[in-house]
């Protein structure tokens, strides 16, 4: 996607997880792969970053305190404004991979996540 000058738009990224670690490993991959990152530690922090900054794609984590990864898909997917924006989970649930995937995740990403794993699920979702 290109601007008025010709130079490609940055794309965004929020993460969404609610340890500080983790988080910050993922938005320093995707940071160094050229995205523009943003990041939240729960689902609620999550949705008020996403009616803010708009990001082009959201990682989220399932398991986190205050509003989890499952609530907040839904919330994303049941709001017209949201609903389009891809999200990528990120979870050691693997049991949860078909359930995530029928509730309108774009991909699935298992913990402990493998850098390059979310790099390619985040550009495919973005394609």
């Amino acid at each position: 996607m290109t601007g008025k000058t010709g130079k490609r738009r940055q794309r965004r990224v929020l993460v969404v997880d609610d340890h500080d670690m983790l988080r910050s490993g993922l938005s320093l991959a995707l940071s160094a792969a050229g995205y523009r990152v943003d990041s939240a530690a729960d689902g609620l922090a999550a949705l008020a970053a996403v009616s803010q900054s708009r990001p082009d794609v959201v990682v989220l984590d399932l398991r986190m305190p205050v509003l989890d990864g499952h609530a907040t898909l839904a919330r994303l997917r049941a709001d017209p404004a949201t609903a389009n924006i891809p999200v990528v989970i990120a979870t050691a649930a693997e049991d949860q991979r078909s359930r995530i995937l029928a509730d309108g995740a774009a991909a699935f990403v298992t913990k402990p996540i493998d850098a390059y794993q979310l790099l390619r699920e985040v550009s495919l979702a973005l394609a």
